[in-house]
């Protein structure tokens, strides 16, 4: 019996790092798919060509019906449940920034945002490091800004595209910082239940760092709006 505690102990250790890996995995291919759905989205339709309001509001209405349901109902939501879910939310991500923004702006932010968390996620797994901890994550963020610099640089970026590439890589580095101590609660209940898996726990980790790096910039969004309604108002 001792043996057997040692064994599950061990894999409880264990646990944090490997599900924080994950989680950016996810992420990485969350940000990616993001990408690829707008560009299938501006294809199959007129989105991309001007500014529409109404796929930005069923898209925010959608993911957040979505994520509050997973949020209330975790404890019965399968992986498979997981993966649909988390599929709706980058669906109708895409399709809202499809109807703001160019395709080939989405591609370049958010694969400079997947490619950071993709590469973080690649060398501590071969260096044996949490992702989750405060260092890893400060060196993330440093290498999505040089990755952001490269990239923009290379394919000639216009300043918008510079300053949404910044922004992009702050808030999911903050992001993923803030969040760090949720995710490790995922990671300890692992091994608490027999329906818990290490893919449906970074599933689980995924999904909230995609919900609540866009809640964190949509909040960002309507304080810039806020300031300059206050400055125009003051002006008056």
């Amino acid at each position: 019996m001792k043996i057997f505690g040692t064994l599950r102990l061990k894999k409880v250790c264990l646990a944090p790092a490997v599900v924080m890996k994950r989680i950016w995995f996810f992420t990485a291919a969350g940000m990616w798919l993001t990408a690829f759905m707008a560009w299938i989205i501006t294809l199959v339709t007129s989105t991309g060509k001007e500014p529409d309001i109404f796929p930005i509001i069923l898209g925010g209405v959608v993911i957040s019906t979505v994520s509050g349901w997973v949020y209330f109902r975790q404890e019965h939501t399968n992986t498979v449940k997981l993966i649909i879910a988390y599929g709706l939310i980058v669906f109708f991500a895409a399709y809202a920034l499809s109807a703001l923004c160019e395709v080939t702006s989405i591609a370049i932010v958010f694969g400079i945002t997947g490619a950071m968390f993709f590469l973080s996620a690649l060398v501590c797994h071969y260096c044996n490091i949490n992702p989750g901890g405060g260092w890893a994550i400060l060196m993330m963020a440093v290498g999505g800004m040089t990755l952001a610099i490269i990239v923009n640089g290379l394919m000639v970026s216009d300043s918008l595209v510079w300053k949404a590439s910044f922004l992009a890589v702050f808030i999911w580095s903050f992001t993923s910082f803030n969040e760090a101590a949720m995710f490790k609660e995922f990671s300890r209940k692992l091994y608490a239940a027999d329906y818990t898996t290490v893919s449906r726990c970074a599933l689980l980790g995924g999904m909230t760092l995609y919900f609540s790096a866009a809640a964190l910039l949509f909040q960002l969004v309507v304080l810039i709006f806020n300031i300059i309604r206050c400055v125009i108002f003051g002006w008056l």
